[in-house]
This record gives C-alpha cells, sequence and structure tokens, in this order.
C-alpha cells in the first residue's frame, strides 16, 4: 500500500513537473520569440492592401491571430481582427457597405468562410461568427453537407438555421413587401395596393419561400414603375427597420447568444 501512494504521488509530481516545463517554455518562446517580432509582424499586417479579398487577408493573418491569441500579445491581436472586419461586418451598416463593395468576393469564398469559422473558434473571436453563418447557411445544403473544412457540429448549426432564416424573411424583414400596403400619402387613385400585388407575388414571393436573403436589400426597380414615390419610400423605409430586427437576431439563430454576449466573450 505504501509503495502504491508512493507510485501515485511519484505520478502527481511527474505531472506538476510536466506542466510546469511546459508553461515556462511558452512563457521563453514568447519572450524570445514573439515579443521581439510583434513590431515586424505589424508591419507584414500593414502590408495588405485594402483591396485584397477575403482568401488574401485570410492568408496573411490567420497564423498571425493564433500566435498573438496563444501568447496574448493582445495589440497585434486586435490588429489582426480589425483587419479581419474590413471584411466580415460587425453591424448592418457595416454590412451594407462591405457588400456592396465586395458582393462578387463574398459570393465566391464558401471554402474561406468555411476556414474562417474555424478561426474565429479556435482564436476566441466570435463577432466574425454570425455573418460568416449567414453567408454559408445562404449555400446550397450539399454544399455545407460535403465539405470536410467545417466541424460536424457546425455543419448542423448551418443545415438547422436555413428553415430560421427562411422564416425570419418571410415573417420579418420582406414582410412590408409581402403584406404590401398603400402609404397614407399615396396620391394614386386607384392606390398603388391595387397595381403591385400581382407583380410582387411574381418576382419576390416565390424568392422568399426557398432562398435564403433575409439580409438582402431588395431592390426598388420592382416597385419603381408600378408605385408612387410615397409608397416607395414607406415601404423601404419598413423593410430598413426589419432587417435591423433580424440582424439583431442573427448570433441567437447560430446559438451564439446576443451580441452584446459575444463581444463581453470576445474580451475575456
Amino acid at each position: 500500500m505504501h509503495c502504491h501512494l508512493s507510485t501515485r504521488q511519484s505520478c502527481r509530481c511527474c505531472r506538476f513537473a510536466e506542466g510546469f516545463l511546459q508553461t515556462l517554455v511558452s512563457g521563453l518562446l514568447c519572450v524570445v520569440i514573439i515579443w521581439p517580432r510583434t513590431l515586424l509582424f505589424s508591419r507584414y499586417l500593414d502590408r495588405i492592401c485594402p483591396d485584397a479579398n477575403v482568401s488574401t487577408i485570410f492568408d496573411f493573418v490567420s497564423g498571425i491571430l493564433c500566435l498573438s491569441t496563444k501568447y496574448c500579445v493582445q495589440k497585434l491581436r486586435q490588429k489582426c481582427i480589425d483587419i479581419l472586419t474590413r471584411k466580415i461586418p460587425t453591424s448592418l451598416t457595416d454590412m451594407d457597405t462591405i457588400c456592396g463593395m465586395h458582393a462578387k468576393d463574398a459570393a465566391s469564398a464558401a471554402d474561406i468562410h468555411f476556414s474562417i469559422i474555424n478561426l474565429a473558434r479556435e482564436t476566441n473571436v466570435p463577432e466574425l461568427l454570425p455573418f460568416v453563418f449567414y453567408l454559408c447557411a445562404c449555400l446550397p445544403t450539399n454544399d455545407i453537407h460535403d465539405t470536410a473544412i467545417l466541424s460536424w457540429k457546425d455543419k448542423a448549426i448551418c443545415l438547422a438555421s436555413q428553415d430560421k432564416l427562411l422564416k425570419a424573411q418571410r415573417t420579418i424583414s420582406f414582410l412590408p413587401f409581402i403584406n404590401f400596403k398603400s402609404s397614407p400619402s399615396c396620391r394614386n387613385h386607384p392606390p398603388c395596393v391595387s397595381k403591385i400585388q400581382d407583380r410582387l407575388g411574381i418576382e419576390l414571393l416565390s424568392l422568399v419561400w426557398v432562398k435564403v436573403m433575409m439580409l438582402e436589400i431588395c431592390g426598388t426597380k420592382i416597385l419603381a414603375s408600378h408605385v408612387c414615390v410615397y409608397c416607395v419610400e414607406n415601404v423601404v423605409s419598413q423593410h430598413q427597420e426589419r432587417r435591423k430586427q433580424v440582424w439583431d437576431m442573427l448570433p441567437r439563430m447560430f446559438q451564439l447568444g446576443s451580441w452584446e454576449d459575444i463581444r463581453k466573450m470576445q474580451n475575456n
């Protein structure tokens, strides 16, 4: 029994020593390798072209973000996050600006978006996740199912969210178009509502039932040639308010809590 206790104590001491050595080596690596190169890494990040695509930015930033997170180099870590959020919006205003400038880029980078989900998980940058999950959820189901990049858990989150997104766009963001009502200032007789319903039914209603587009801005071309300017302004204003509403809901659709929860988690 005495031998057995001694063996257990010896094992505990070995594990403690091993953990201590790992911490020591990690600290030495930070002091000897990471910190002296912080300025070099920062200058390297400054070389990124503002118009670089998502793939280029990911290649530039991912390794440095992982290192700066692991060794708690906060200033360098934040610089990496700031660069990523040039292309990955964390507010609706940013989304409208970024997606307007880089629509083709966003649509053609599915594998990079899968990789960004993994990077955000690994480095505790959850504010990147809601919009990237949204982009992934807009993909065909087979693309999500077949990718080898995402974990099974994140695949399940993407797939499960598609019905939630479709429901939200039908019942919230696109509802002003689906249940179109003339503005109180409408000057047409008969009112515009009588002119637009069939047109909307053909060009919009079929889309919102099958295609994830919850955050998209509905173009006014569908309205402009059929309704007065007052009705256009009225419905677009309602649509924009409801887009803000669904943006605020976005993290919960992907099991991330609220935007406030995300920012608290990231800053811990």
